[in-house]
């Protein structure tokens, strides 16, 4: 995204997937006769096996699975193992991802056995080991070159508690990759609860998109303000009117852009909200600085530096939307909120 994740490889999160796929394989050849024995089927060190809720569950799965034919079976044997490769699917639009989907689960298998049994292994067994969950966040914080959330540029994140961890694949959409840390990474809140929610990143209206893996990809995006009326330039336009536009132009940066509502989300919460502020903030820097503003062309000069000095600093306080803005700001072009803006450094001074 727009910047890597480090990921954790070797860290007690992951026994849960690993013994799950040990489960898999003990019953790839069980006969149509045989009943689920926890003993027999699941490892002695599985956790939360004495679980008579979890235990149903198993049961419920094995007893679906046992009665496939052949051909099914192979066929849901093959997803179980590709699915440990997760990674591959995000980028690559070639790759169908469909059968992975609850719906064609549910048909394969005749019921939602599989889905019940993921979801209830994520939420009372997986999600139930906060300390374990809480220090492979924290090896995962301590390696972000930054501390803002890697999803939007904008929301901290923070060391003193676990951030979401958000399914990039929905578990409820695509149950199999629901304890797969690879499919999982940290998000702020806003991110996870607000805008991702239950999108499906691989398709929109059934066509298949790309997604940014943030443990592999990087998207170096840049907003362009063109075109963009500024509200001390256009008494009729309180909040001003943004035009956002996003590079680089390519399918990695569109889902992204329509997963977490960027355009919108930048507009309405940020610049509607904050556009004055920044200005005033800018305009008490000169101020403090002695900085000698006496015509435009001086001001167009602080405001390219300031877009120089902020795009140094691009995920931090804003920045990524500040930075881009101030080079609009410096393009030689807005006159009357430029006059706007000297109006307000002499008054300042004044004061």
């Amino acid at each position: 995204m727009l910047y890597k994740y480090s990921y954790i490889t070797n860290h007690a999160v992951h026994d849960l997937n690993r013994y799950l796929n040990l489960f898999f394989n003990q019953i790839e050849n069980v006969k149509r006769n045989e009943k689920f024995l926890v003993g027999k089927y699941l490892d002695t060190n599985f956790p939360g096996k004495r679980n008579k809720d979890l235990i149903e569950k198993f049961a419920k799965f094995f007893n679906s699975y046992k009665v496939l034919n052949n051909a099914d079976r192979d066929k849901f044997n093959t997803l179980v193992k590709r699915s440990d490769f997760i990674e591959v699917f995000y980028e690559d639009i070639n790759l169908c991802c469909k059968d992975y989907q609850s719906d064609n689960l549910r048909n394969l298998l005749g019921n939602d056995s599989l889905k019940n049994l993921m979801i209830y292994l994520y939420t009372n067994v997986f999600g139930s080991n906060r300390k374990n969950l809480l220090d492979h966040y924290l090896k995962i914080f301590d390696l972000m070159p930054q501390k803002i959330c890697p999803f939007c540029g904008l929301e901290k994140m923070h060391r003193m508690y676990k951030e979401d961890y958000d399914h990039l694949a929905p578990k409820a959409l695509y149950p199999l990759f629901a304890l797969n840390l690879k499919n999982m990474a940290p998000m702020c809140h806003i991110c996870n609860s607000k805008f991702k929610t239950q999108i499906d990143i691989f398709y929109k209206n059934n066509i298949r998109r790309p997604f940014a893996y943030p443990y592999t990809t990087t998207i170096d995006i840049d907003l362009d303000f063109t075109g963009s009326i500024i509200d001390q330039a256009d008494s009729s336009n309180f909040l001003g009117i943004w035009n956002i536009k996003i590079f680089p132009v390519n399918l990695l940066t569109a889902t992204w852009v329509d997963v977490f509502n960027i355009k919108e989300r930048y507009e309405k919460d940020y610049l509607e909200v904050d556009f004055n502020d920044w200005m005033d903030e800018f305009i008490d820097s000169l101020i403090r600085d002695n900085v000698r503003i006496e015509e435009i062309k001086d001001l167009v000069a602080q405001f390219s530096i300031m877009a120089e000095s902020l795009y140094r600093i691009r995920l931090n306080n804003c920045n990524i939307i500040k930075a881009p803005l101030f080079k609009f700001l410096a393009c030689g072009e807005l006159n009357e909120f430029y006059e706007s803006v000297l109006k307000k450094i002499k008054k300042s001074i004044a004061a």
